[in-house]
This record gives structure tokens, sequence and C-alpha cells, in this order.
């Protein structure tokens, strides 16, 4: 693979994080205000506040690297929100709300770490050691957060 197709195969891993990172919160926010637990209203703020400082950091490493991430789309990643989205507004699903969305932060969570993986590899083949490095610091601050202990049992 040439290096322009791979430095495009870079940056559309990068836009997919991207497009969790702009989206997420605002559906974690959502589940807060609907949330009838304190400690899944503490949750959904703590995780929303950590994937915005996340979003940051991409940018931050995208735009010293000399791109800026695009607007990006993504059918499966769209799908998982939505069926958080819908959880939270449909009143029958009330009960099994928090779960439903916990389940779809942790999809999507691991769909990063995916994309900040290849991410790596990718910067690596095109000898790009120091852009490896800032992801691999994004993808090990992801990591550290799916490893944090939550008061919240596991879906």
């Amino acid at each position: 693979m040439s290096e322009a197709r791979i430095t495009e195969q870079l940056r559309l891993r990068l836009d997919e994080a991207e497009f969790v990172y702009q989206h997420l919160p605002k559906t974690l926010e959502r589940a807060r205000r609907s949330s009838t637990g304190e400690q899944w209203r503490i949750f959904f703020r703590d995780q929303a506040s950590a994937l915005r400082i996340q979003r940051e950091a991409l940018r931050a490493t995208s735009e010293w690297w000399g791109m800026r991430t695009r607007p990006c789309f993504d059918a499966d990643v769209e799908r998982q929100l939505n069926e958080a989205r819908h959880a939270v507004t449909d009143r029958r699903a009330k009960p099994a709300m928090e779960k439903t969305v916990r389940a779809a932060l942790d999809a999507l969570r691991q769909r990063i770490m995916v994309d900040l993986e290849e991410a790596v590899q990718l910067a690596l083949n095109i000898r790009e050691h120091d852009l490896a490095h800032r992801l691999r610091t994004l993808l090990n601050d992801e990591r550290s957060q799916q490893l944090v202990p939550h008061a919240i049992p596991s879906s």
C-alpha cells in the first residue's frame, strides 16, 4: 500500500474516533439528566467529561500532525448511538436505560481503542514515530478510562 493510502487510512481512523468523541458525550449528558440514580448521574457526567478531554487531545494531536479531523459518518457507530438515544427518551425502557447506555458506551469506547491501535500501526508504517507515540498516549489514556473502577455495575 502506498504512503498516501496509508495516510488516508490513518486519517479515517482518527476521524472515526473524533465522531464518537463528538457525539457520545451529548448522549451521556441526556442519560445523566434522565437517570434516577445518583451513582448513574455521576458516572455519566464523569464519562462525558473524560470523552471531551480525549476529544481535545485527539484534535491537538491531529493539528500537531498538520491535519484537522474531518466530518465523518459511520453507520455502526450511529446505530449504537441511536440505541442509546432511544433508551434515554423511551419511557417504556426507563428501567433498563442506564444499562443500555452503558453497553453502548462500552462498545463505542472499545471501537475507539481499535481505531487508535490501528492508527498507531499505520503511523509506524509511514515512519511517523512521533505521531505514533502521541497516538499511543491517547490509546493508553483510553485504556486507563476503561480500567477505572466505577461504582456502577457492569452491563
